[in-house]
């Protein structure tokens, strides 16, 4: 069972480098906080999918889960 990310933070996202910076800009910028948490068009996540039990399943739908 594929379990899908569902998440839209910066947080797990390619572009998130060292310091809450984003990379998808030719220079990367700091990424203002209100953005932070609820993401942008751009993202992509780090993990787009994981092989997984339906307890597992679960529990990420439940808790709205990041995929790490």
């Amino acid at each position: 069972m594929l379990i899908e990310s569902k998440h839209s933070s910066c947080l797990g996202c390619v572009y998130l480098i060292i310091q809450d910076n984003c990379s998808w800009f030719d220079k990367p910028k700091k990424i203002p906080y209100d953005i932070k948490y609820k993401g942008c068009k751009h993202r992509i996540p780090r993990i787009k999918s994981l092989n997984s039990t339906l307890i597992v399943k679960r529990i990420v739908d439940l808790f709205k889960g990041e995929l790490i």
